[in-house]
C-alpha cells in the first residue's frame, strides 16, 4: 500500500508539472506592434488665410466657392483658454475657428497641420475678430460637430509649433492688427 501512495504521489507530481509546461507553452510573447495611422489629407490649400479673411464683407456669410486653406494649430482648448476653439495660422494671417466638439486637443494637438474645406461654413465676426464656423441665430456659431470631419482634415502627425512673432508694446499699434490671432511673444514686459 505504501508503494501505491508513492507512485500516486509521483504521478500527480508529474501530472502537475506536464501541466505547467503545457500551459507556459501556450503563451505568445511575441506581440504584434499596432499599426500608426499617419492622417492623410490629400487636398491643396488654393487660398491663404489672409484671402480668406480679406472676403469678408463685415457681415455674417456663408462661403460659396471651393476654398481650401491650410493653417498650423497654434492654441486649442487643452490649457482651458479657449472653448470649443481652434487658432491657426499660416505664414499670412490667422483664424478662429469654432467647433462644437469637446476635447479638441485630443484631435488637433498644437502644431498639427490642418487643410480646411470652406465651401458651407460661415465667415462672421465675435469680438472685433473674424472667426470661421456656422450660423448660429443669425450670427456666427460653431460648426456642428456631424459637420467637422467634413470640412477640416489632419495632414500628418503634429510637429513643431511656429515660432512666435516677437513683438513689444508699441508694435501694437502698427502691425498689431495684422497678427491677430497668430501666436505672438512679448519680451521684456512686466506688469504692476
Amino acid at each position: 500500500m505504501n508503494k501505491m501512495k508513492t507512485f500516486k504521489s509521483k504521478f500527480i507530481s508529474l501530472l502537475v508539472l506536464l501541466t505547467i509546461f503545457v500551459l507556459s507553452s501556450c503563451v505568445d510573447d511575441d506581440y504584434n506592434t499596432p499599426p500608426i495611422n499617419i492622417p492623410k489629407a490629400n487636398l491643396v490649400a488654393n487660398k491663404t488665410i489672409a484671402d480668406l479673411k480679406a472676403s469678408y464683407a463685415g457681415v455674417l456669410d456663408s462661403i460659396e466657392q471651393d476654398w481650401i486653406i491650410k493653417g498650423i494649430v497654434v492654441a486649442n482648448d487643452e490649457s482651458g483658454n479657449f472653448y470649443k476653439t481652434l487658432e491657426i495660422q499660416d505664414s499670412t494671417a490667422g483664424i478662429e475657428l469654432k467647433l462644437d466638439r469637446s476635447y479638441l486637443s485630443t484631435y488637433f494637438k498644437v502644431g498639427q497641420l490642418v487643410y480646411i474645406k470652406c465651401q458651407g461654413l460661415y465667415l462672421g465676426t465675435y469680438g472685433g475678430l473674424i472667426q470661421l464656423g456656422y450660423k448660429y441665430n443669425n450670427d456666427i456659431g460653431r460648426i456642428p460637430d456631424v459637420m467637422i470631419d467634413n470640412h477640416i482634415f489632419r495632414d500628418g502627425l503634429p510637429g513643431t509649433p511656429p515660432n512666435p512673432f516677437v513683438m513689444t508694446i508699441p508694435d501694437l499699434a502698427t502691425v498689431g492688427q495684422s497678427k491677430l490671432n497668430m501666436l505672438v511673444k512679448f519680451e521684456n514686459v512686466s506688469f504692476v
